[in-house]
């Protein structure tokens, strides 16, 4: 697997790439500019974490062309860190996603469905605050390991999860 940091910085290039590509073909008057802006999407799209410099590239063309087309009313906005790094998060579960085994998305599938129906199942309950409290942590303890597509700390909070709510059926 690779490095996390690695995969975060291909998932915020892929986010980047996803709006400004676009962008770029639909607001240039250039025809060549128009046809290279999406084939440079498709190669961030399709580089991988050891290939980071290629996507940065790409991506640094796309900003120089998105750059000079300034102002334009319908230029993509530069999010705020924290929305930025909520958009990331969803490229980098779809990274880690595409390095899972193929019985995985199975295996995610019911475990997210496990966590769903435990969750409801304990907050439905008249239970100490800190109960719901520990089960919305453990809830979103495991579900960021899926995300990140890390099975075996997915398994490890599962089973926490799974304790909390034998402790308190």
């Amino acid at each position: 697997m690779p490095d996390s940091y690695d995969i975060w910085r291909l998932a915020a290039l892929r986010r980047d790439a996803n709006a400004l590509a676009p962008f770029v073909a639909y607001a240039t008057d250039d025809p060549d500019t128009a046809r290279r802006a999406p084939r440079l999407a498709a190669r961030v799209f399709a580089a991988a974490p050891a290939d980071l410099d290629e996507a940065q590239d790409a991506v640094d063309t796309l900003r120089a062309w998105s750059r000079a087309l300034t102002p334009h009313p319908h230029q993509p906005d530069t999010p705020r860190p924290a929305e930025a790094d909520a958009r990331t998060r969803d490229y980098v579960a779809d990274i880690r996603r595409e390095a899972l085994d193929g019985a995985a998305p199975e295996w995610r599938f019911t475990v997210e469905l496990f966590l769903s129906v435990g969750l409801r199942e304990l907050l439905a309950r008249p239970l100490a605050p800190e109960v719901h409290e520990d089960a919305r942590y453990l809830h979103a303890r495991t579900t960021m390991a899926l995300d990140l597509g890390h099975r075996a700390a997915a398994e490890a909070e599962l089973a926490r999860f799974q304790e909390l709510r034998r402790e308190h059926a």
